[in-house]
C-alpha cells in the first residue's frame, strides 16, 4: 500500500480542485480514459499524490456534465455517448453557433476578423504533417472564438461543456484520419466571407450548413460504431 503522506505531489497544489478536475477531464476528452474506463478514487489519489477530496469533487462535477457515471453497484466510470446524446449535443451546437454568429456578424471588427482568419490558417496543416488531434485543436479554437466574441459568459460555459462530449466522439471515431473531411475548409471560408460582409443572414446560413454536415457525418459513424477511415 502506498504511503500517501510520503508521496510527493506531481502537481502544484495551488487551486488543487480545479487542477485535478481539468486533468481528469482532459484525459477523458483526449480518450486516455475511454468510455467504460473505471475511475477508482484510491488509485487516482495515489497517482496524483493528493487527498480524496479534490478527486471526489472533480468526479461529481464531471458526473454533472454527463462525462462520468457514478453508481453504487458498478462504481465510477467514464460514460459512453449514445447516438441520442450525440444528436442532442450536435443540435444544441447548431443553435448556439448560429445564434452566436448572428450576434457578432453585424458588428465584428477588422481585428476580430483577422483573429478568426489566423485561426483558420492554423487548420491548414500540410498532409505530410497532419495529425488529427492537432487539427481538432485548431478547428475547435476557430469555433470557440466565435462564441467568445459574443461576450456572453453563460453561452461560453454551455458551449465548453458540450464541446467536451464532441471532443470525445471525434477522438473515438476520427483519430486515425489523415486529413480533415473534404468540405471543412471551404465551409470555414464561407463563414469568414459572410462575416467580412457583415451579413448576419449569410453568416447564419454558412454556420448552419457547416454544423449540420458535421452532425450528420459523426452520427453516421457513431451508429456504425466504427472509426472514420482516412481516404
Amino acid at each position: 500500500m502506498a504511503d500517501l503522506n510520503n508521496k510527493k505531489a506531481p502537481i502544484d497544489i495551488t487551486n488543487i480542485n480545479e487542477k485535478i478536475y481539468s486533468l481528469i477531464k482532459g484525459r477523458i476528452t483526449h480518450f486516455e480514459y475511454p468510455p467504460g474506463y473505471p475511475l477508482n478514487i484510491r488509485k487516482l489519489q495515489v497517482e496524483f499524490g493528493v487527498s480524496n477530496s479534490p478527486i471526489k469533487d472533480a468526479l461529481f462535477r464531471l458526473a454533472g456534465e454527463g462525462l462520468v457515471e457514478i453508481t453504487s453497484r458498478k462504481g465510477t466510470y467514464v460514460k459512453d455517448i449514445s447516438v441520442e446524446d450525440l444528436y442532442e449535443i450536435e443540435e444544441t451546437r447548431v443553435i448556439l453557433e448560429v445564434g452566436a454568429v448572428e450576434i457578432i456578424a453585424g458588428e465584428i471588427t477588422d481585428e476580430q476578423l483577422e483573429r478568426l482568419e489566423s485561426l483558420y490558417q492554423g487548420t491548414l496543416i500540410p498532409e505530410e504533417q497532419f495529425e488529427y488531434s492537432r487539427f481538432m485543436e485548431k478547428d475547435s479554437r476557430f469555433h470557440l472564438e466565435i462564441i467568445k466574441m459574443t461576450n456572453n459568459k453563460r453561452l461560453l460555459d454551455i458551449y465548453k461543456q458540450l464541446n467536451a462530449h464532441v471532443h470525445i466522439t471525434r477522438f473515438q471515431y476520427a483519430r486515425n484520419r489523415k486529413k480533415p473531411l473534404a468540405w471543412t475548409h471551404q465551409d470555414h471560408l464561407d463563414i469568414l466571407a459572410a462575416l467580412r460582409e457583415r451579413d448576419p443572414d449569410k453568416a447564419k446560413k454558412a454556420v448552419r450548413i457547416h454544423r449540420i454536415k458535421a452532425r450528420d457525418a459523426f452520427l453516421k459513424k457513431r451508429k456504425q460504431k466504427e472509426p472514420i477511415e482516412s481516404k
